[in-house]
This record gives structure tokens, C-alpha cells and sequence, in this order.
């Protein structure tokens, strides 16, 4: 797993050309406006963290630069993470591209920059899935899991773990392989590309 933290600036620079990028933008939330003056910033931003370099007229962004960000650009399944405990809230969206593409990680930080992971394809999608949440989510701690209407949210005790799919039930105990049973219910489909 590889992961870069971008300004929206420089994700604009490195994507400027990618016709996907418009749309993966609004389907992101990122109602920032695109301009010359944005991507100049943006350009400026990688020479200076040294993530692009001067070559005669053009800037020169590495592959381990530019590739998280075009697999974001790629578009795809995008499921809503949201983990909260007593005292904060975090999002994210993974990202799956169709078929057996990247999968991404789509973190905000702070307003205007990004956390991008590249994830493993060794992994089956809900399996990965699975393994994200009981990886990130500590005890006393709940994960929601979002697609469209389809919901499952999950509560981390110091005892296990426990799971419920609609706001007005109480969350049923269950071990990691129940968690697994679950989150495959309901995001399996989706996630086969049989509920898109």
C-alpha cells in the first residue's frame, strides 16, 4: 500500500488532462473551481516538496506521484467510510474501479488537502473491506459503511464486534466472521457490480 497527500491544487495540475477528473471531482465533493492559476499553484507546490522536477519546458511528475491520483481520476464504486467516536468524526471513500483496477482510499485532512492510498488487489473487494474495518476501527469506536442506500454500521467493544443495517435497530453482537457475513450481504453485490 503507497500513500501521498495532495493539495487539491496539485491534483488539479497532475490531472489536468484526464477527461475522467471533471466528473470524479463532483462525484468527490470537490466543488472547487479549476483554473490556470490553480493548477500554476499546484505545479509550484510539487517543485517545492520536490514531487516533480523541471525538465527544459515541462515539469516531470514520477510515476509514484501521478499514479495514485490518475487511479483516483479513473472514476469507479465509491463506498463512504465514516468513523466516529465520542469526541470526532473522520470520512473517506474507497474507491474500487470496475473490473480488477486500483483500488484508492480518498482521505480528507483539512480543507483543500487529501490523503490518497493505493490498496492492495491481492485481496478479494469485500475482503479488503473487511480487513479496513477491523484494521482502522479501535474499540469504543463505530464505522458506518455507505452506498447509496445500502448501509452497515459497525461498533468496535473491547468485547468484539456488533453490526445493524438500519438506524432503527439496536447493533447485533457478532465475531469477525459475522462481521465479514454481513458487510459481504449487503456490499457484495454492489461491489460485484451486480447492484450498480
Amino acid at each position: 500500500m503507497s500513500n501521498s497527500v495532495y493539495t487539491f491544487a496539485e491534483l488539479d495540475f497532475i490531472l489536468q488532462d484526464d477527461p475522467n477528473w471533471v466528473v470524479t471531482r463532483r462525484q468527490l465533493g470537490l466543488t472547487y473551481e479549476s483554473s490556470e492559476g490553480i493548477r500554476t499553484a499546484g505545479a509550484a507546490s510539487l517543485l517545492a516538496r520536490d514531487l516533480a522536477s523541471v525538465d527544459g519546458d515541462d515539469i516531470a511528475i514520477p510515476p509514484e506521484v501521478s499514479v495514485p491520483a490518475q487511479a483516483l481520476a479513473r472514476g469507479g464504486i465509491q463506498l463512504v467510510l465514516a468513523m466516529a467516536d465520542a469526541d470526532q468524526t473522520a470520512m473517506s471513500m474507497l474507491q474500487f474501479v470496475p473490473s480488477e483496477g486500483p483500488r484508492v482510499l480518498f482521505s480528507p485532512k483539512a480543507p483543500g488537502v487529501f490523503d490518497l492510498r493505493l490498496l492492495s488487489t491481492e485481496l478479494t473487494k469485500v475482503e479488503l473491506l473487511v480487513r479496513l474495518v477491523v484494521d482502522v476501527t479501535p474499540p469504543g469506536t463505530t464505522m458506518g459503511i455507505a452506498y447509496g442506500e445500502a448501509i452497515v454500521q459497525v461498533v468496535r467493544t473491547d468485547s468484539g464486534w456488533a453490526t445493524r443495517t438500519d438506524e432503527s435497530e439496536q447493533p447485533q453482537a457478532c465475531d469477525e466472521e459475522g462481521l465479514h457475513d454481513q458487510i459481504a450481504a449487503v456490499f457484495g453485490p454492489v461491489l460485484d457490480g451486480e447492484g450498480q
